[in-house]
């Protein structure tokens, strides 16, 4: 009786235990290549907002947020807002709703996140830089918007919880 008992313990431990930094940040990037590609049609227009490249170097996050809009599939204003950023500089997440869409927005303690405005038609793009202190991440459905946000908030409190080794 005592040895079941024991293994129902260590059983339920495992069950509990949090899941690790390359865990958690495994699965937010799987689950953004699933769902991290929003498309909206308005009759002739098209709306695209999506992750590039989305990748987690330890407590560091890169990518590329992208917005395209165009009209009969001529590209009429993009977007592009690179970032590379630490998660211990995140100072909140929320998810706010975007028309058929979620934004997971990171707000970040300094404007680390560069990139550039491209504006116009084809070939004829006009470029801005851009530098913020907020990241985007488009969610295409509201649960899983928020599953990412809490496994964002989990990242951010395991990255400010390591310390230097000296």
């Amino acid at each position: 009786m005592l040895k079941l008992t024991l293994v129902l313990l260590a059983a339920t431990l495992v069950q509990e235990s949090p899941a690790s930094l390359l865990e958690t940040t495994d699965w937010i990037r799987t689950t953004l290549s699933s769902h991290g590609n929003c498309i909206e049609k308005m009759g002739q227009r098209t709306r695209n907002e999506r992750i590039d490249n989305l990748s987690f170097d330890g407590c560091s996050l890169s990518g590329s947020y992208v917005s395209e809009s165009s009209i009969n599939s001529t590209l009429l204003v993009s977007v592009v807002q690179q970032a590379t950023l630490q998660l211990s500089d995140i100072e909140s997440i929320a998810v706010d709703t975007k028309e058929h869409h979620w934004l997971i927005v990171l707000k970040t303690t300094s404007k680390s996140i560069k990139g550039d405005v491209r504006i116009g038609l084809p070939g004829q793009f006009n470029r801005e830089p851009l530098a913020a202190s907020k990241f985007v991440l488009p969610c295409d459905d509201k649960q899983i918007a928020e599953r990412i946000s809490k496994a964002l908030d989990h990242a951010v409190a395991l990255c400010k919880k390591q310390k230097e080794p000296f």
